[in-house]
């Protein structure tokens, strides 16, 4: 098997058992703080067994590097909640859609973070992906849970954008592994508190998927992507993820009934437009 076939197989498992995570955010019966602290928890083992066994370096090089790390932890786990916050609150496509306009968002934070130039054509995709945006929303209520999860969903794309912007910087200096465990691992601790603040009781049901959720949907998922991209471009990756709320959506309709409305699928269709188009163009730059 060539190793770009190889690497194409491995990115497509990951892809499609990141998008069966959503699924989590029903099936516990859970905070969606609680749920992320199990799944970092589960997930920081085993990435550092994984690294272990792999002999890869876990010391970092400096204090800044760990001041990073720290950010980019915070910003994960915040990504992590909001992205079940919106599931939870609405439904899996509403929680999809919203956070993959994360593309649009890297194309005005990236220009920031490396001062470049914001280009026109970005700020039409941002319009666009709006559009998308405002034809799921039924209206403006802070009080609809739909615009709820929509908002949720938003911020888990904003956290997810700029984690990854930061990524790509620190990316030259340790591996994608490596970035993982420390984010999970910092996640987790600034979870921690959550569980004297929420009030909620663990079944033995619960604690088994949040096994299956750290070990398989995180450590796996993010480990075989992360192999994968040693024989597939980044941004050929990025394109096959946007396939992820496709399959997300098909996932939440067949195993938990969640049909989205017409609205929602035209909505749907603009936004993974425009992430699809983002990417080919990034990808032709």
């Amino acid at each position: 098997m060539e190793n770009e076939t190889k690497g194409l197989i491995q990115i497509n498992i990951a892809i499609l058992l990141l998008s069966m995570v959503g699924l989590f955010a029903k099936w516990i019966q859970l905070p969606a703080t609680i749920i992320i602290l199990g799944r970092v928890f589960f997930a920081s083992l085993a990435l550092l067994i994984i690294l272990k066994i792999s002999k890869q370096n876990l010391q970092l090089k400096s204090t800044k590097d760990l001041s990073y790390l720290i950010v980019m932890g915070i910003l994960f786990g915040i990504h992590m909640v909001a992205f079940f916050e919106s599931a939870q609150i609405s439904t899996i496509a509403i929680a999809m859609i919203s956070i993959y306009t994360f593309p649009v968002m890297i194309t005005f934070i990236e220009p920031i973070v490396f001062k470049e130039k914001i280009s026109k054509l970005n700020i039409v995709l941002a319009l666009v992906a709006l559009l998308g945006i405002v034809l799921i929303v039924p209206d403006f209520s802070g009080a609809n849970n739909i615009t709820k999860g929509v908002l949720w969903g938003l911020l888990a794309a904003l956290s997810f954008s700029i984690t990854a912007v930061m990524n790509r910087k620190y990316s030259q200096t340790y591996s994608s592994s490596v970035i993982t465990f420390y984010e999970c691992l910092v996640s987790g601790i600034i979870l921690m508190p959550f569980l004297f603040i929420e009030h909620f009781i663990i079944q033995v049901n619960d604690l088994l998927l949040m096994v299956i959720l750290g070990l398989v949907f995180t450590a796996i998922a993010y480990s075989l992507y992360t192999k994968g991209l040693k024989y597939v471009k980044a941004q050929k990756a990025g394109l096959i993820g946007t396939i992820e709320p496709v399959y997300s959506i098909i996932f939440a309709a067949a195993l938990l009934g969640e049909i989205p409305e017409l609205r929602t699928l035209i909505g749907a269709t603009i936004v993974v437009g425009t992430a699809i188009f983002t990417q080919l163009k990034i990808r032709n730059n």
